[in-house]
């Protein structure tokens, strides 16, 4: 029996309605259309957008809610039970289904509406398999529907699992001579987990692939799980489109690879994406909205972008990691322990000890408030900071002699300097700035230098500078 009057159904659909929100955790999530409700699952511990689910709990409790009032009685739910089966006819009637969007609609006018940005953003915890990992004191608590969680780490956590000593082996092995940097890789992983930026750096790690890299990718990304990591691309990371910022909303971190040719961000830029800088992102069809970055940056590479692509801003937020420096390089086949890593990283209880391993490098990071070794990684950045602001005093000093009395022929000194550039990595400047830039610099060194023409052997004039010449190669010609 269908109720006729209009007031009394609508009563009922509101009745059934405040039932639902009463019994079971539902968030609202803003949509232009039609608002998103997701269902909070108590085993997994997290919220998830499952519509099938949440048209059973209505379906279901607009069955009970229709026995406790009588068959019969005015309820549009009376139809709910058939046979005493409360989902025996649901896929089949339409107008169950019906009723069930409109309970549904009630639903989402009662629910505060919350957007995504108030999503898998507590700094505090960390969901894993077995419940929510209080970050900084290590302990686990029972999972909560009050803390939004849309995914979670796929490993159950239990606190001080040891690591296997082959693991340690590996790391000493692939970092041998420079074992400080275990110390930092260990902080750079707990931190993936952080939900904030309070420090702005990213990580470069320098080595070949098969040197012991992938097998710390695969590390990583078996760590966090396929929904918790992107491999965007740094210059795709750049454009600064919403699809792309879609992507890169509420991972852990992105495996960039190669930094590419563009690498030069503006100050804007670089603070969104390393930083908690906010990013406003309108989705296609939807409402926009706003969110605070936390997605940790991971470049790899043989060798370092070139430094005169590279802004001063952006090499002050790097840490580089050395794996195997180019004296130490082996192949593959010849580092211990590799090919058993890689096995070990499909294991549970390894990841397990890896987790607590992480966490424990996330805690001295918050705690002494900046990776360790800073004074180390500085001294790699202002490397890279003195190459970019003084390779012509660099290549002066290196490749350049006083010679009094002796010319030496400009084109000469430039090829010069375009294959010491190579040699360096980084791309040469053109003539005319070279040019200003080298006679400032011989100046400096106190060479007594000045730029004219000369004839040479060829018996034609060129433009050549005087009083220096070329280390190592006959290169200068008497005046």
């Amino acid at each position: 029996m269908k109720i006729s009057n209009y007031n009394d159904k609508r009563s009922e659909i509101h009745k059934l309605a405040q039932i639902i929100i009463e019994r079971y955790d539902i968030l609202n999530l803003t949509r232009r259309d039609m608002n998103l409700l997701l269902i909070y699952d108590k085993d997994e511990g997290i919220y998830k957008n499952n519509p099938n689910l949440l048209d059973r709990i209505i379906y279901d409790e607009g069955a009970r809610l229709s026995e406790l009032r009588g068959k019969g009685n005015n309820s549009p739910f009376t139809d709910f039970d058939n046979n005493n089966s409360p989902f025996k006819d649901f896929d089949n009637s339409n107008l169950i289904k019906e009723e069930v969007e409109r309970v549904k609609h009630v639903i989402q006018s009662k629910l505060r509406c919350i957007d995504k940005s108030q999503i898998n953003t507590d700094k505090f915890y960390l969901p894993v398999n077995n419940g929510l990992l209080e970050l900084k004191t290590g302990k686990l608590k029972n999972f909560s529907p009050e803390i939004y969680f849309t995914k979670k780490i796929p490993i159950d956590y239990k606190k001080d699992t040891n690591v296997p000593c082959e693991f340690f082996n590996f790391l000493k092995d692939i970092f041998e001579g420079d074992e400080w940097q275990i110390y930092v890789l260990q902080e750079y992983l707990g931190y993936t987990l952080y939900c904030g930026y309070p420090f702005d750096k990213f990580l470069f790690l320098r080595g070949l692939p098969e040197n012991g890299i992938n097998v710390i990718l695969e590390l990583m990304k078996s760590l966090v799980g396929d929904v918790n990591y992107h491999t965007l691309t740094f210059s795709d990371l750049l454009k600064e489109k919403s699809a792309v910022q879609l992507e890169y909303y509420d991972k852990l971190f992105n495996i960039c690879g190669e930094m590419g040719k563009n690498v030069s961000p503006n100050p804007e830029q670089l603070g969104k994406l390393v930083g908690d800088n906010a990013i406003k992102v309108d989705e296609k069809y939807e409402y926009g909205f706003t969110f605070k970055n936390r997605t940790k940056l991971l470049f790899t590479g043989d060798k370092l972008p070139d430094v005169n692509r590279l802004s001063a801003d952006l090499i002050k937020k790097l840490i580089i990691l050395d794996v195997f420096p180019k004296e130490k390089r082996i192949q593959n086949d010849e580092i211990p322990n590799v090919h058993q890593i890689q096995i070990m990283c499909e294991n549970p209880t390894f990841l397990k000890g890896i987790l607590s391993w992480a966490l424990e490098g996330l805690q001295r990071l918050l705690y002494n408030n900046g990776f360790s070794y800073s004074e180390k990684i500085d001294n790699k950045i202002n490397e890279m900071l003195t190459l970019k602001e003084n390779h012509i005093d660099l290549y002066v000093g290196q490749r350049i002699a006083h010679n009094t009395g002796s010319f030496c022929p400009s084109d000469m000194v430039y090829s010069d300097y375009i294959s010491f550039a190579s040699e360096l990595g980084i791309t040469p400047y053109g003539k005319s700035k070279f040019y200003s830039e080298f006679i400032d610099a011989c100046i400096k060194f106190g060479y007594k230098l000045y730029k004219t023409q000369k004839t040479y052997n060829n018996g034609k004039r060129h433009q050549s500078f005087v009083n220096i010449s070329l280390k190592n190669i006959i290169s200068s010609y008497p005046l």
